[in-house]
């Protein structure tokens, strides 16, 4: 992936909400031809501003925290004296985590990055892009009334409808084959933020694509949500409130 690199102080909007991102050093993130263009420096008709605080000197010691969490390979909560880490897992070569994630309160949050993560000129890469943009997102939209959905976002007049499934559903074959159609368009082929903006609920695009690559910072009102599922022939069937409820927690990422 080609790289480039931002000043100190830039803004990453997501979903209505400006992370306003203040660095020791000049970072290095994505190229603005990937699915960042949109989001980086977008941050003034944002609704919400959190105020993020970016350290390049290390990690703090996390060794011996309580494990709350584990994802996997991903990365792992972990409880301090002080409050709750999240702590992200890094090859066995590196001294240390390659980022550590703290988030203070709804309006602030503070990122550790390890120096030894760098490109391939040495220059330090920011640890500001997935899955800690993504960490970052769902604790902030647990007190904003939002969540973040895994489907398909697509644009039909003036609104927006959500196509959901799990990885596998046919998010990305549903995006692929709707994308050139008159009258529509793809906001998303993977992960939509869902809001609820004085008394309504609105979607918006993210910058976190499926593999159709579909990741547009745009926004309208929900007009529906629809549950993909694989079968031989194309239909719409209605499903009862209790069961939509079941169907969309499942492709649903909050903070338990």
């Amino acid at each position: 992936m080609p790289w480039h690199t931002v000043d100190e102080t830039f803004a990453v909007s997501i979903g209505g909400m400006s992370f306003d991102i203040h660095s020791d050093e000049p970072l290095v993130l994505p190229d603005p031809s990937s699915s960042y263009s949109d989001f980086v420096s977008g941050g003034n008709a944002a609704d919400s501003r959190i105020r993020i605080d970016v350290h390049m000197s290390g990690c703090p010691d996390v060794a011996s925290m309580d494990v709350l969490f584990d994802a996997d390979d991903a990365w792992s909560l972990r409880q301090g004296v002080d409050g709750q880490y999240f702590v992200g897992h890094g090859p066995p070569s590196l001294d240390a985590p390659p980022w550590v994630l703290r988030i203070e309160d709804a309006a602030r949050a503070t990122v550790y990055g390890n120096p030894n993560v760098v490109d391939g000129a040495g220059t330090i890469i920011c640890p500001m892009t997935y899955p800690v943009d993504q960490l970052l997102c769902i604790n902030t939209l647990a007190d904003m009334e939002g969540m973040l959905v895994h489907c398909a976002g697509l644009r039909v007049g003036e609104k927006i409808y959500l196509f959901a499934g799990k990885s596998g559903a046919g998010k990305s074959t549903f995006s692929e084959c709707v994308s050139e159609r008159d009258g529509v368009s793809l906001i998303s082929d993977d992960r939509m933020i869902v809001r609820k903006v004085d008394n309504k609920f609105f979607a918006f695009g993210t910058p976190w694509p499926g593999d159709a690559g579909y990741a547009k910072n745009e926004s309208a009102e929900l007009g529906g949500i629809y549950f993909l599922e694989h079968a031989e022939d194309n239909l719409v069937a209605e499903v009862a409130q209790r069961e939509a409820v079941e169907r969309l927690l499942a492709v649903t990422s909050v903070p338990w």
